[in-house]
């Protein structure tokens, strides 16, 4: 008989990580732009929610810089998108105009990030490699965090490439940046994936014995 396993636990940490892993994963194999949004603005919704609850401050807070009486009307254009996807009970018969939804997403995503940072104290593989894509994609702009030697040189020599090169080819030999700026990227991307253990190298004979056993 099989026994019934205990559901392991995740923390909104956890959940956060998820979703911006998952969003640039998706965004380096150039996936499906609306989906990444949803997760980008879930993870960004999930930051300020537990910055409210924990008293701690974000790197970038939109409220801040909002008219309290026009929060409202700011949430609802900068979510549009994202509400467009959850809800029909307000814009049902309405298309929805989309505007570069790409470099939204990938902006939005490093803010993201940013914050993430400022909650827990650290970046992870896959933000790294996200923050180096937005440097790419905008040079100079941003301010970037202290490098090794071996990194700086090799960040150097991606920036004199940048004329010639095109998202689609940074992203081609990403496990070459993975190696110098990210090198916990691969065992962070297992850890996500870890429960698709329980499905898909299962036969459908045993996944029906569980069905039964967690009915039980």
């Amino acid at each position: 008989m099989t026994e019934k396993v205990e559901a392991r636990q995740l923390s909104k940490q956890d959940a956060i990580k998820h979703l911006v892993h998952g969003a640039v994963r998706l965004l380096m194999s150039a996936e499906d732009p609306f989906i990444i949004h949803m997760l980008i603005q879930s993870a960004d919704k999930l930051l300020i929610d537990v910055a409210k609850q924990s008293g701690k401050k974000l790197a970038h807070d939109w409220e801040e810089f909002i008219v309290p009486e026009k929060k409202s009307y700011f949430f609802t254009k900068y979510r549009e998108t994202y509400n467009f996807f959850k809800h029909a009970n307000h814009d049902f018969g309405k298309d929805l105009p989309v505007h570069d939804i790409v470099k939204l997403n990938l902006i939005t995503l490093f803010v993201v990030i940013q914050n993430y940072h400022a909650l827990y104290g650290a970046y992870t593989g896959h933000m790294v490699l996200l923050n180096l894509l937005v440097q790419c994609t905008m040079p100079g702009i941003f301010l970037m965090e202290k490098m090794s030697d071996e990194a700086a040189a090799h960040y150097k020599k991606i920036l004199k490439s940048l004329d010639t090169t095109t998202p689609t080819e940074f992203v081609s030999i990403i496990s070459e940046y993975v190696k110098v700026f990210a090198p916990s990227y691969q065992v962070e991307r297992d850890k996500d994936l870890q429960d698709n253990k329980e499905f898909f190298p299962i036969t459908f004979a045993e996944l029906h014995k569980r069905d039964e056993t967690s009915i039980k």
